[in-house]
Formats: structure tokens, sequence, C-alpha cells
């Protein structure tokens, strides 16, 4: 299936680079060269990883980026890049780009602390399934990996073991 359209990505912070590299690299060549226009949030890990890695590619690929009003931004980020900051909460930004994009590239590691995070709520909900009460399960004290995969089965084929 060709990836175009609006495209992100979501992952998580402490990614490492062999992971983005194994995980997202070759989703994101096959983005890149049919004219994705990707939408990140400003992020360390997958979203910094992914920007970088499109502004060095030799294609002109439109990057879009996505903050928190009143959050700092990255230094990471050229001071000549526009970030959209209207959103008010994590969670209302990640809902935007679920709204705006075509394609979610994102895995998740399998630990219970990992499944209950942004990331892993950002694949439930792009996969369909209602996540409103997403973060009342996930990270409820004691609460399994098993359990989490359990109320959300589509986490299970965006695991990294």
């Amino acid at each position: 299936m060709p990836i175009n359209d609006n495209v992100t990505v979501t992952g998580h912070t402490y990614l490492t680079a062999d992971d983005f590299e194994k995980y997202y690299v070759p989703t994101l060549k096959v983005a890149i060269d049919n004219g994705g226009v990707f939408h990140l949030g400003i992020a360390d890990g997958a979203d910094r990883m992914a920007y970088e890695m499109i502004k060095q590619s030799s294609k002109d690929t439109r990057v879009y980026l996505y903050g928190v009003a009143g959050k700092a931004r990255p230094s990471w980020i050229p001071t000549d890049q526009f970030v959209d900051e209207t959103s008010t909460s994590y969670t209302a930004r990640d809902n935007l780009l679920q709204e705006i994009c075509d394609n979610l590239i994102g895995y998740v590691y399998g630990s219970a602390y990992a499944l209950g995070s942004g990331s892993a709520r950002n694949i439930a909900a792009f996969k369909g399934r209602c996540v409103d009460n997403f973060y009342e399960i996930a990270r409820r004290d004691g609460v399994t990996a098993e359990e989490i995969l359990e109320a959300y089965p589509v986490l299970r084929q965006c695991i990294m073991e």
C-alpha cells in the first residue's frame, strides 16, 4: 500500500536510533518517495528523528510541526520553522493530528509503562477504537501489559519486544 497524503508518527521519547532505523525508516522512505506531507509533534524521539530524516532527504518534502500552547520550543527546531501551538494539551494536539492525517507510523515497546503511553493511545485511536477511557485503564495502579493488550488488542501488532 503506498503511503502518501498526510502522515504523522508516534513513538516514545526514549526511542533508540537502532529501533528508529528498524521500525520507522523503511516506511518513512516510502512516504517521502510518494510525496507524503508530514505533520509531526515536537518531542524528542520519534518526532525529532523523523523530522531530521525528512530534512536530510533530497526530496522537497513538506513538514508541519505541532506543539502545545505555553510549552517550551525544543532547541533542535530551527528558528525559522513555524510551529503550530494552538492546541491546549498534548491530547488535544494528538487528536488534531489524527484528524489531519491519513497515515500513522508508530510502534510501542511492550512494557506496561510503554503501553500506557500517549503513543499507544494514538495507535489505538488511529485504528478507530474509542479511547476516551484509555488512560483510566492503561495507567491504573498495578495494571499489566497483558491487561492493556486485552483492552486494546490493536496494540499487539504495534509492539517492539
